[in-house]
């Protein structure tokens, strides 16, 4: 008997509260005898999220849920930062867009950036205690 593909499942848990895309992305790849592999249904008690996202990094196929939350998450951009680290990574990445987000409109990012440079502000203001 073949071991079944193992693909980890990288998104924000924001979105998923909202839209349940991974529990059916989840449930499909059960019915094709691939064993997806995500936080909520492998992490034992009191192992830490860092042991997690750095086992993905190290994956060899890994989906990557996209969306606005995902790139306003440290959590996800820590994943998405070793992922980019890794070699081949054309062949181990399987991109969903669930937000249909235009990465080519340099607005687009650049909201991105403006939002990480206001976090990096909010945590540099003294405080007022």
């Amino acid at each position: 008997m073949t071991e079944p593909v193992k693909v980890f499942v990288s998104y924000s848990w924001r979105v998923e509260a909202q839209t349940c895309h991974v529990a059916e992305l989840e449930k499909q790849c059960q019915e094709r005898g691939i064993h997806l592999i995500r936080d909520s249904n492998t992490m034992k008690p009191g192992e830490r999220i860092s042991q997690f996202m750095d086992r993905i990094a190290g994956a060899n196929h890994v989906i990557v849920i996209l969306s606005e939350a995902y790139f306003k998450s440290k959590y996800c951009l820590y994943e998405w930062k070793e992922l980019l680290q890794q070699k081949g990574l054309e062949q181990k990445i399987y991109p969903i867009n669930i937000e249909n987000i235009d990465f080519s409109d340099p607005s687009t990012r650049l909201s991105f950036v403006d939002f990480w440079q206001q976090q990096v502000e909010e945590k540099e203001k003294p405080s007022n205690h």
